[in-house]
């Protein structure tokens, strides 16, 4: 039988597991948000359409204007002004790059307030760092939480916890980047949600096999 005092040495990390866990569940239910939210907008009407009347939601249009172009090796980037609000600047890709010049006027859809999609002239881009920029927080709450998860089941009687820490602070930056990547090729839904629920569950298990 473990003495008291043991147990009590191990509550403090079995809610700090409790805890990463929850960050990781977070982590996930925000990543489903970001996926269920592209749905929503692709499936949606344009607002003052007869369809608007039967959708919860619609997309709105709006007018903008080129006020400068950058280009940096692969990376395009396009200031576009609006009336009524300040400047934003968006990564577009190359042919509707290319199409645009200063002053030209752009076709732009708006889903909830943010702009998604940019056209001119039969060219089309979604602004590229949108899945990026939303992925952010995903990636930290993933891998602070994982690393807490595994400091939590690490206890307090392992020196190695320290290793799979860091590493599963690492972890976070791949979530970022392969779940962008993810949210961009716009897969099945079971790939969407299968591929990060496997590689957390062989990432976990792993870093606990570096304790055991």
């Amino acid at each position: 039988m473990r003495k008291p005092g043991h147990l009590v040495r191990r509550l403090p990390y079995g809610l700090l597991a409790l805890v990463g866990l929850g960050l990781v569940v977070l982590s996930f239910l925000r990543y489903g948000a970001l996926h269920e939210e592209d749905i929503a907008f692709r499936s949606a009407p344009v607002c003052g359409t007869p369809a608007a009347t039967r959708h919860p939601d619609c997309v709105r249009l709006e007018s903008g204007w080129v006020v400068r172009k950058r280009e940096d090796h692969d990376d395009h980037e396009v200031t576009v002004g609006r009336e009524g609000t300040e400047d934003r600047d968006y990564q577009v890709d190359s042919p509707l790059y290319e199409a645009l010049s200063d002053n030209s006027t752009l076709e732009l859809r708006l889903w909830h307030g943010r702009v998604v999609s940019l056209a001119f002239q039969g060219h089309n881009s979604e602004p590229m760092n949108t899945p990026w920029l939303s992925m952010l927080w995903v990636g930290l709450l993933a891998g602070v939480g994982t690393a807490a998860l595994v400091t939590g089941l690490s206890g307090p009687d392992e020196a190695e916890w320290v290793i799979p820490a860091a590493l599963a602070t690492l972890f976070s930056a791949a979530v970022w980047f392969r779940g962008s990547l993810i949210l961009t090729e716009r897969r099945p839904d079971w790939a969407t949600y299968g591929e990060p629920a496997v590689v957390w569950l062989l990432v976990v298990a792993f870093l606990l096999y570096l304790t055991a």
